[in-house]
């Protein structure tokens, strides 16, 4: 099994993930003995899974990952998250046309260049080139959302009294998530936080 010294399975997963990922995960886990989890940016955890501090993280596509062994792309739809009040929320076909004078509350470029790069890309093709507010913690970009300043994009269960998710009618906006783990690892414990995100989707 993928365990340190100690037995322990030492796995990480992005900061800016949905909750709910992160604990079903760790639930699919319990099996494989004590977890010892870090949450930090894509970047960074391929850094830690290519050096040995970690056994096993997920990362958000597309993201550099030389020299390591990666599993599957999984795709996990997302809403378009606003104020509650925001136009978007009441219109019979939303549009991302509509979220135009908002800026996008996101991870920063630095976390994971390829995959900023390719939702931004994703956004201007469907017309929208909004200017990018990087958020560091779930509340800021909250409170970013709530607003009105900004949109977000996430799952359902991020919806409060102040903020509704929206399906849009173009929504390819899907979160790319895939599993990398050392080379010299085995699989198991790497194939269960697989599985784990595909029950997911």
């Amino acid at each position: 099994m993928l365990r340190d010294s100690a037995g322990d399975v030492r796995w990480g997963l992005p900061q800016h993930l949905d909750a709910s990922i992160g604990t079903g995960v760790a639930y699919a886990l319990r099996a494989h003995g004590r977890q010892h989890t870090v949450v930090d940016t894509s970047s960074a955890l391929v850094q830690l899974v290519r050096s040995g501090a970690l056994d096993v993280a997920i990362i958000e596509h597309p993201c550099v990952t030389e020299g390591l062994e990666v599993g599957p792309v999984t795709q996990l739809s997302r809403s378009v998250l606003v104020a509650s009040d925001h136009p978007l929320t009441s219109a019979r076909r939303p549009s991302l046309r509509m979220l135009r004078g908002l800026a996008l509350s996101c991870p920063s470029r630095d976390d994971n260049p390829p995959a900023f790069d390719a939702l931004i890309d994703r956004l201007r093709a469907r017309g929208l080139d909004p200017e990018v507010l990087p958020f560091t913690t779930a509340a800021a970009q909250a409170a970013a959302v709530a607003s009105g300043a900004a949109f977000a994009l996430g799952s359902a269960s991020t919806q409060s009294p102040f903020i509704t998710a929206v399906t849009v009618t173009e929504n390819d906006l899907a979160i790319r998530l895939r599993v990398v783990s050392r080379t010299d690892s085995v699989q198991d414990a790497a194939d269960a936080v697989i599985s784990a995100i595909w029950t997911l989707r």
